[in-house]
């Protein structure tokens, strides 16, 4: 058999063409690769191996000699595990070669280019991946195994939450000459304390204060649980000193977005509105009017 077929190349190949293919092959079907599969698979792998290994070197040989490729019996195990013997030592002598990956380098930005000039099929992916507050405002990265159709394997991404990529984000593989674009959507899951609306501002936070309707007329302090876990204070003014809600600035996502504080309160019992006097049902109204006007 011809090695150039065992190596799945053409004759009119040049050597660092050669070289780089099996490269690739070696790469894949070393026995290292498949020490988790079965018997029968590693033996099988195993003698593919040797072939495209001892097919290499035949090439090799008669291209440092000057010679034309041998053709050879690779179904005569006989004559395979001859040409074995030392080809380790080989084996390590090409994949320390810089020569070797300066030619697999060539052939990749062949590919490449040869990709560009042709027309690449371009197929869309979207998927949704959900995060919590916590991950986006930690920055968390997000392994991603995914299957996607027209592609057989597996595809394995890597997405970084970050302000520059939340809340989406887009990946680009390439698979022969499809060009695949996977198109992702971080999803915020529900929160303990924050709720998330993309209102004003992807990087806005919600939250949500109970205060009795004594509280309504004077300063209040509030301490609140940040994404990181730090307790921090703020001092809300009177509700009737502003609209709802009362926005504190640059406490959102990544301190880019604002954290906006609504309220709850408790309405005064009969007994409790009786003692007030006029000035303060006629404040407590128009804070009721502003709240709910908004």
């Amino acid at each position: 058999m011809d090695p150039y077929e065992i190596l799945g190349i053409s004759r009119n190949c040049t050597f660092n063409e050669v070289r780089a293919r099996y490269v690739l092959l070696a790469r894949k079907h070393h026995p290292d690769k498949l020490v988790t599969a079965t018997e029968e698979k590693r033996k099988e792998n195993e003698e593919y191996f040797k072939k495209v290994t001892v097919a290499y070197h035949k090439i090799e040989e008669a291209h440092k000699n000057g010679e034309e490729v041998p053709f050879c019996d690779f179904d005569d195990n006989q004559y395979i595990n001859q040409d074995w013997r030392g080809i380790w030592t080989r084996f390590e002598k090409l994949f320390s070669d810089q020569d070797t990956w300066y030619s697999v380098k060539n052939i990749i930005k062949d590919v490449a280019t040869k990709i560009k000039e042709r027309d690449v099929i371009k197929k869309e992916h979207n998927i949704k991946v959900p995060v919590s507050l916590e991950d986006i405002e930690n920055q968390k990265k997000k392994n991603l195994r995914l299957f996607l159709q027209g592609i057989d394997d597996p595809v394995f991404i890597t997405v970084e939450l970050t302000p520059e990529s939340f809340p989406f984000t887009t990946k680009a593989i390439v698979r022969k000459y499809e060009l695949h674009e996977i198109h992702v959507e971080f999803v915020v899951k529900e929160h303990d304390i924050y709720y998330y609306e993309k209102l004003l501002s992807v990087f806005d936070l919600f939250i949500e204060i109970n205060i009795t309707w004594e509280e309504i007329f004077k300063d209040k302090n509030i301490t609140i649980t940040d994404l990181q876990g730090n307790k921090k204070n703020f001092i809300i003014p009177p509700l009737e000193s502003y609209v709802k809600p009362y926005v504190i600035k640059n406490e959102g996502l990544f301190k880019k977005g604002n954290l906006y504080v609504s309220f709850q309160f408790t309405h005064p019992s009969l007994d409790k509105w009786k003692e007030l006097d006029e000035e303060k049902r006629k404040q407590f109204m128009s804070i009721l009017n502003a709240l709910y006007a908004h």
